[in-house]
């Protein structure tokens, strides 16, 4: 599972320039078709034909301008991926005893310090 999360990781941005690329082409031919065709006298069959080719364009295009934004960065993948391995790190380091023992001797090092400032008062 790590080698394929991996490997998305890796794929990412060319995964939304991909999906952006069809996003634009699909544009583009709506737009084509609606300056080049619909002024023209055309069949009815024609018009069909065109205005479903129009309506297809759409929505691949939608679709793919949707996907390509809902696609997270290789940024916010690798926080996906590693703010669990991070926090139970984190976990470890402040319940483990070494820390425990610092933690301690900080305390009795203050401790001190305040009962020395409370003296020369």
């Amino acid at each position: 599972m790590e080698q394929f999360l991996i490997y998305l990781w890796s794929i990412s941005n060319q995964i939304s320039a991909v999906l952006f690329f069809i996003g634009a082409a699909s544009v583009i031919t709506v737009i084509i078709m609606l300056i080049t065709q619909l002024p023209c006298a055309v069949e009815d069959s024609e018009m069909d034909q065109i205005k479903r080719i129009i309506l297809t364009s759409g929505i691949i295009g939608v679709t793919a301008f949707t996907l390509c934004s809902l696609i997270p960065s290789k940024q916010d993948l690798a926080l996906i991926f590693l703010y669990p391995k991070i926090k139970q790190g984190t976990i470890n380091a402040v319940q483990s005893d070494t820390t425990k023992k610092m933690v301690e001797v900080l305390n009795g090092y203050l401790d001190k310090q305040l009962k020395e400032l409370n003296n020369d008062k």
